[in-house]
């Protein structure tokens, strides 16, 4: 409550959420009443938006974007357009302009569209190693790539899909 207070007191233009925050917020009583005018974006980042979260914040006139992003590269990794988020609710979109992509399968050969598989990240913003921990960069920076441990698909119109953990 004090949240939807604050976004009206203080005219907030973005609101920048984990999925269980969003969550509770569209569970709240006074969630259908609140005002959102103000609101540019909304960004659900640190895991994947559960089925339907999305479309609670439609009804309210808020596109709900997917936001994917990792410490070793840059907050926002991935970015997607109001239209296509409202068409696409589970897609995080295409790779940033700094940012190359690509979905590997555990021997480091490409998924084909709307396989499963490991997200590569590439590109200037990838950090350049893990402080004291030469060994564990050396596993998660391969031929030019940091393998991020989630797991995800690409549609044929090179959407991004964020499905999970590889160690879940």
């Amino acid at each position: 409550g004090e949240y939807l207070h604050l976004l009206q007191h203080l005219r907030a233009t973005l609101m920048y959420m984990l999925p269980d925050m969003y969550q509770a917020l569209a569970a709240h009583p006074d969630f259908a009443a609140a005002e959102f005018g103000t609101v540019r974006w909304a960004i659900c980042g640190g895991a994947p938006c559960p089925p339907g979260l999305s479309q609670a914040y439609a009804a309210r006139g808020i596109c709900l974007k997917q936001g994917y992003g990792t410490t070793e590269a840059g907050a926002n990794c991935f970015a997607i357009g109001d239209g296509e988020a409202r068409r696409h609710p589970d897609s995080v979109g295409r790779p940033m302009p700094h940012m190359a992509a690509a979905i590997r399968r555990p021997d480091g050969s490409l998924c084909e569209d709307n396989e499963l598989g490991e997200l590569g990240l590439s590109g200037e913003a990838i950090c350049s190693g893990y402080l004291n921990s030469a060994e564990g960069w050396r596993l998660a920076y391969r031929d030019g790539w940091f393998w991020t441990g989630d797991l995800a698909l690409r549609d044929a119109e090179g959407r991004y899909y964020i499905r999970g953990r590889r160690q879940e």
